[in-house]
């Protein structure tokens, strides 16, 4: 049996919505308090006030999934320039498991987990481990290219003013 894409989708969208509030729900029946116990307490009452903010919902929806179709255009450029051509569903895996590797780090930067993460995913794909491992590679170099670009840009009143200020000394 198949399970479609909107099938998870929208069980993983009732989980978002449910699991707070049984999280809450749990946590108020605990006796023993820990700092762990207390940091998942705030941020199942966060998630839950959240929730309850239609405003504050639609913005973060909208945020994410405008991250969601800038991402898909960025893989299929990196997909296209190795000549491969994927489905909507394997880019949203390669999304999904790019927003992951934010979340849940092994190393620092995971770097060499996403690399092999891509690669198999790229193998399961039938498009080439070696493929996924440059498409991770070139996403890191581009990554880093913009953040320097855009430190650069946001600091660059900063760096002005410290290069003036060194060379009058």
């Amino acid at each position: 049996m198949r399970t479609s894409a909107i099938h998870i989708l929208l069980v993983g969208i009732a989980a978002l919505i449910i699991c707070p509030f049984g999280a809450r729900a749990l946590l108020k029946r605990v006796s023993y308090r820990s700092r762990l116990l207390n940091k998942l307490s705030e941020v199942a009452d966060e998630l839950i006030r959240g929730i309850q903010q239609p405003r504050y919902l639609a913005i973060t929806t909208a945020i994410a999934f405008g991250s969601f179709l800038l991402m898909t255009q960025v893989f299929r450029i990196l997909l296209a320039a190795t000549g491969s051509v994927i489905d909507l569903a394997t880019i949203g895996v390669f999304y999904a498991l790019y927003r992951l590797t934010f979340h849940i780090n092994i190393t620092p930067g995971n770097l060499g987990i996403r690399e092999i993460a891509y690669g198999l995913l790229c193998a399961g794909a039938h498009i080439g481990m070696s493929k996924g491992l440059l498409i991770s590679a070139e996403l890191r170099i581009f990554s880093a290219i913009i953040l320097i670009v855009i430190g650069l840009a946001i600091a660059g009143n900063e760096l002005k003013t410290a290069w003036i200020t060194s060379r009058n000394r």
